[in-house]
């Protein structure tokens, strides 16, 4: 009996747009990125990971950068060898924090006040919560190796993301996922207008191994928000009985990753969904690998014309963090969300602008959010306090121009009616002088945020002005309207610089923002 009764492989088959990218593709995968980076966090930030539901190793160590700067380079270079299988970060410790650290991740890092640069590798596990756990893994006495790194972190990624093919389980594989691709359907969309092909694309890993590799699962929890719904799975190439979906797959060495993609039946096949197979080519390392499904999955969603899934909402625990999430993206809206990452039914929250954004993809906008007890300083400028949580903030950073979402987030109406209306100009927005700061506080008492200068400044210059959509996306609106807007936003923009200038003129003696806080993009 044919496995494919219901699926027929067709090899290299693609629609017409597709072929020269794959071609691309090909040559792209020469330049992927290599190995992993590093970020130092405070101790302080380090615990607010455990409201993330991402793995993160930590390297805490005691001394100083440059006492212990060998120490520091043997790390960097093993987690480039690691590859970024899972996001990387130094905490430096200093006195007290060292038996905190000790208290919260084990009584290994106790050590570091005798050996103060020799790193104490802390494993977040995968899951939210991560405060509740009893305890945490610690890499203890292993090589400072890439290699040894790699398997401590991928061994306890869970892998029920990342199933074993057979064929009793192969349609079950490949129909994963199509009922919630027909649950998205909006109302008045018909069966003509579905671009979407009947099945999500599925990562397929023929392996000579009798368990799955490290590397599929850390490539599984990386693509697991990411639309149309990359599944993935791997298959004994070894085994027998799966010869017959080998056989259809077509020759090739092993271990091979395919990039199986369905597409709709035609008159050929009867009607029948098939499959493209398209296999990598590249090197079999983590980052080589990203870098092709993540041009693969941008190339499905353009040419596929795929829903728009909820995606991964990254958390600003710094300012680096503002910078690469939001300043680095160039001309756009920054819509953060102001939680309480301690209150129940905040995870909800992060989840459903995760909904918001995968809706939003092909407008301006870029998600993230803060635990905003831990960063009060983030809040002054919008003049927003600890008691309108939980809230959400729209602001585009070059034009300096902000909107704070009039009422409490709880639902993803309120917060879809809110980025339209900042942008269709129903929201008003106020301007800000510098991009606010995530020095974390460290102190989550709820004292207002919106007292102080910050919040006094912003009511001192009460202009309000609108987003110009059409600025931001690049596209063109009719000749009358855009004049007219344009005379409008200059005045608008005119009376704040006039009324900015009064305000420096009579603050001459104060001492002067640090430069690094501010960006022009």
């Amino acid at each position: 009996k044919n496995i494919f009764m219901m699926l027929r492989v067709k090899m290299g088959r693609f629609q017409p747009c597709l072929v020269l990218f794959l071609l691309v593709l090909s040559f792209s995968q020469l330049t992927a990125a290599k190995g992993g980076s590093i970020q130092e966090l405070s101790f302080s930030d380090a615990q607010a990971l455990d409201h993330q539901e991402d793995m993160h190793l930590l390297g805490v160590y005691a001394g100083t950068s440059e006492d212990c700067a060998e120490e520091l380079e043997a790390f960097q270079r093993a987690v480039q060898e690691m590859q970024p299988v899972v996001d990387t970060h130094l905490v430096p410790v200093k006195g007290e924090e060292i038996d905190k650290a000790a208290d919260k991740y084990g009584s290994e890092l106790e050590s570091l006040h005798e050996d103060s640069c020799k790193l104490q590798l802390v494993l977040l596990p995968f899951g939210l919560d991560k405060e509740d756990l009893d305890e945490y893994m610690v890499y203890d006495d292993g090589p400072m190796e890439g290699k040894a790194l790699q398997m401590f972190v991928t061994d306890i990624m869970p892998d029920h993301r990342t199933p074993e093919v057979q064929p009793e389980t192969w349609e079950a594989f490949m129909t994963d996922g199509a009922e919630s691709l027909g649950a998205e359907e909006e109302e008045g969309e018909t069966d003509e207008d579905e671009a979407m092909p009947p099945m999500p694309p599925k990562v397929l890993l023929l392996t000579n191994k009798d368990h799955v590799p490290g590397v599929l699962k850390a490539l599984a929890l990386r693509f697991r928000n990411i639309s149309p719904g990359l599944g993935f799975g791997w298959i004994r190439a070894h085994d027998e009985q799966n010869k017959a979906i080998l056989d259809q797959l077509g020759p090739g060495k092993v271990p091979r990753l395919l990039l199986l993609l369905p597409m709709p039946g035609d008159a050929e096949s009867g009607g029948r969904a098939q499959i493209s197979v398209q296999p990598y080519t590249g090197a079999m390392r983590y980052s080589s690998m990203f870098s092709w499904l993540s041009q693969m999955a941008s190339l499905l969603e353009s040419v596929t014309g795929s829903r728009k899934g909820p995606v991964d909402i990254p958390q600003l625990t710094a300012d680096a963090h503002l910078q690469q999430y939001c300043v680095d993206k160039g001309g756009g809206v920054c819509v953060v969300g102001l939680l309480d990452l301690e209150r129940s039914g905040s995870h909800k929250l992060v989840k459903m602008m995760g909904k918001v954004a995968g809706k939003s993809r092909d407008q301006p906008f870029y998600f993230s959010y803060v635990d905003a007890p831990r960063h009060r300083a983030f809040l002054s400028p919008f003049a927003v306090s600890l008691n309108d949580l939980p809230t959400a903030v729209a602001f585009n950073a070059a034009r300096k121009r902000f909107a704070v979402l009039p009422e409490k987030m709880s639902e993803p109406a309120d917060l879809t009616r809110f980025i339209d209306g900042v942008l269709s100009g129903r929201v008003k927005t106020q301007p800000f002088e510098v991009l606010p700061s995530l020095e974390a506080s460290g102190d989550r008492n709820f004292q207002d945020a919106a007292e102080g200068e910050g919040a006094q400044e912003q009511e001192e210059v009460p202009v309000e002005e609108e987003f110009d959509l059409s600025e931001i996306m690049g596209e063109e609106v009719e000749p009358n309207s855009k004049e007219e807007r344009m005379r409008q936003i200059e005045a608008e923009l005119q009376a704040a610089q006039e009324a900015e200038a009064a305000k420096r003129a009579g603050k001459k003696g104060k001492k002067a923002k640090k430069s690094g806080s501010e960006s022009e993009l």
